[in-house]
């Protein structure tokens, strides 16, 4: 039985540790990570922080997306 929930434990872990990977057509590496830097930039704004907030990870999964999306990517998990 311990066995049993071990394997069902990593395997929600693996299932949860898929990497979100952005794509937007014509778009070039270095700007995308340019454009992830100013959407990272943007989380403790918009958060209320303030510019010397650390971004949280669920402030980052929440706010980062949305600034993506606005840029015109769209994302898909690997």
């Amino acid at each position: 039985m311990r066995y049993v929930v071990v394997v069902l434990a990593l395997l929600c872990l693996g299932a949860c540790a898929k990497e979100v990977v952005w794509s937007k057509p014509g778009v070039t590496a270095e700007q995308l990570e340019k454009d992830k830097a100013a959407c990272t930039k943007e989380v403790p704004k918009a958060a209320g922080g303030g510019t010397g907030s650390a971004p949280t990870t669920y402030r980052l999964k929440q706010i980062q997306p949305k600034c993506m999306e606005g840029l015109g990517y769209t994302r898909s998990l690997e």
